[in-house]
């Protein structure tokens, strides 16, 4: 069940068109045929192949990428994680880009509900300057933290008591660290539809 919703595992399906996902879906999990499948999709049977193939290709692509969720891990990122925070606040930009993975990629989901970055940001140098920026535009804003484990990911949900309009005034942040300890995925989460089951950030650390 925790593989099951693994961001990492959204994501992926994320990756697939609309089309993508619907003939995966028809063909791997319904078990429907070719034939049934074009029946359904009102596309020819030689498209729902190439269609199908091509969405396996991308599962296949986040399997041989797949992260195990650990507890271990979930504890060592958590102070990875602090550091970071350590240094952004510092206003250190290079030392928190030090603990960025080479390859780090940041995704932001606003749901189209708040502003949030429009395509992923990818890069140390890259990720660790639009953390400083998130920051210290930030600093001052009174707010609560607080850390938690999110389908496998160590999380910090952040509320503040009052936002610009068209910012969010509660989100969470995942990070993922690789085999060296270095983060090299980070996900913000900011649609409030997908933050009604995370526990408040409230009475916490300021």
């Amino acid at each position: 069940m925790l593989e099951s919703v693994s961001f990492a595992f959204l994501l992926a399906l994320e990756l697939l068109t609309p089309t993508q996902r619907a003939v995966l879906l028809l063909r791997d999990v319904f078990d429907f045929n070719v034939a049934e499948t074009a029946g359904i999709l009102h596309m020819s049977e030689q498209n729902i192949k190439t269609t199908h193939h091509r969405a396996r290709r991308v599962m296949r692509e986040y399997e041989e990428q797949r992260f195990i969720p650990r507890k271990s891990l979930v504890e060592k990122t958590g102070r990875v994680v602090a550091q970071l925070v350590e240094f952004l606040t510092n206003r250190d930009t290079e030392g928190a880009a030090k603990l960025l993975a080479a390859n780090v990629v940041c995704l932001s989901d606003g749901g189209g509900e708040f502003v949030a970055a429009r395509v992923p940001v990818t890069g140390r140098s890259k990720v660790a300057l639009f953390l400083s920026k998130l920051v210290q535009g930030t600093a001052g804003v009174p707010s609560h933290t607080r850390a938690m484990e999110l389908n496998g990911l160590f999380a910090v949900t952040t509320e503040r008591e009052y936002a610009p309009e068209g910012y969010a005034r509660k989100l969470t942040t995942l990070f993922q660290i690789n085999d060296e300890g270095l983060i090299e995925r980070i996900y913000f989460v900011l649609a409030s539809r997908k933050l009604i089951a995370v526990p408040a950030a409230t009475a916490l650390e300021s």
